[in-house]
């Protein structure tokens, strides 16, 4: 799947982080995670993302300030899951406007592939 190159960078900058550092998540997002979970709460893609290992995923977290997973809890009124939390919803929105994925956000699901019509 591909993501205009202008989204990836207008991520990067509303972010505050690199545009490899966002096309290494984006990657990471659709083509291991969302493969595989095709149909995912955003609550669970944050904590998975989150504990996740890999080198996309960690370069994205630490891009965010997260340098270690230890001092985060999965709290909303934790700065860093909030941060996180705020990212990654970033991200999905800016992938769905695309079309890329779904994401009904009443129900803070997110869903491989466009809405069916």
């Amino acid at each position: 799947m591909r993501v205009p190159s202008e989204v990836i960078e207008e991520l990067g900058r509303s972010l505050g982080v690199e545009v490899s550092v966002v096309e290494g998540f984006v990657d990471w997002l659709l083509s291991d995670y969302l493969v595989r979970y095709p149909s995912v709460g955003l609550l669970r893609l944050v904590i998975d993302v989150l504990r996740s290992g890999d080198a996309r995923v960690v370069r994205f977290r630490r891009a965010l300030g997260i340098n270690s997973t230890l001092g985060v809890e999965v709290n909303i009124n934790n700065p860093l899951f909030s941060r996180l939390l705020t990212a990654v919803r970033s991200v999905v929105r800016a992938l769905a406007k695309t079309g890329v994925i779904e994401y009904i956000e009443d129900l803070g699901v997110v869903n491989l592939g466009s809405k069916q019509v």
